[in-house]
């Protein structure tokens, strides 16, 4: 084992590698993950320390240039190793998270004696988080494109928020879009699926038609202005002393009357006209 300088020194060279996100020459695979894993787990067996860093370092490589979804069992043997390394390097704490996750994943999942033995602190430590109590999950809104899948569950709607977990993101072709080994509490960002909102069209409103309009108009101002001149031959008629008496004057009678009655008829038709021009409700 390290003595706690060298673990402290070995520290501050393994965690940075840990922290997902290094550029991608190629995409790596299910394969290629496993591989790094078995590695550490070799090293460990030795307790060799620079291997042990180097396959860590390879089995994170592995997972954040990964081309395509990783099934729950890969996700688990990586947190599993990432454990076991950032034990080795002193950081007690992170690999009680990086365990926590590999449990959860896989609850039935037993550390072989040959890999650590019954009586050694971190086997301790994994037998241990099987009690520990599961907060509640932080949940995941829908993308606006594609599929979200933690931990290698598939159009996931949640993730843990106790522990680390790794989140991919499929584009709506299915390709790979995005992975990352989130921290514990922590969001991933992407586009969310947005509804679309629909508002009820009640259709173009109606409006007057203008020649229906321009009669009507025109009609009830000639037939107000043959109401109106009936009315001045109808006063004109009885101021009239000669006509005061029937049948005198009967073509002023007859005026008034053809005046009046027609007067009261075009005004009609023009209010007709107007309520038409509202009805047609074109131009």
């Amino acid at each position: 084992m390290l003595s706690i300088q060298k673990a402290a020194a070995f520290a501050a060279m393994i965690l940075p590698s840990l922290a997902v996100g290094a550029e991608c020459a190629e995409a790596t695979d299910a394969s290629d993950l496993l591989a790094a894993t078995e590695a550490v787990e070799e090293a460990w067996r030795s307790m060799d320390s620079e291997r042990v860093e180097a396959a860590a370092a390879e089995a994170n490589r592995a997972v954040a240039c990964v081309g395509a979804p990783l099934a729950g069992e890969d996700v688990a043997s990586y947190f599993r190793v990432r454990g076991y390394a950032e034990f080795l390097a002193g950081d007690v704490p992170a690999s009680e998270l990086s365990l926590l996750a590999a449990r959860r994943i896989q609850p039935r999942y037993v550390i072989p004696d040959d890999l650590v033995v019954e009586s050694h602190p971190l086997r301790k430590m994994f037998d241990t988080l099987a009690y520990r109590t599961i907060e509640e999950p932080t949940s995941l809104e829908r993308p606006a494109e594609g599929e979200l899948i933690v931990d290698g569950i598939r159009e996931a709607s949640e993730a843990p928020s106790d522990r680390p977990f790794v989140f991919q993101r499929l584009d709506r072709e299915g390709a790979m879009a995005e992975t990352l080994v989130a921290g514990v509490g922590e969001v991933p960002v992407y586009i969310e699926y947005t509804p679309a909102v629909f508002v009820d069209d009640p259709g173009p409103r109606p409006r007057t038609s203008r020649t229906l309009l321009i009669a009507g108009i025109g009609a009830s101002v000639v037939g107000s202005a043959s109401m109106y001149a009936s009315f001045q031959v109808e006063k004109q008629w009885k101021a009239s002393k000669e006509c005061s008496v029937e049948p005198n004057c009967p073509g002023m009678v007859l005026t008034n009357q053809v005046l009046g009655g027609g007067g009261i008829a075009v005004t009609a038709a023009g209010a007709a006209l107007g309520v038409g021009a509202v009805a047609v409700g074109r131009w």
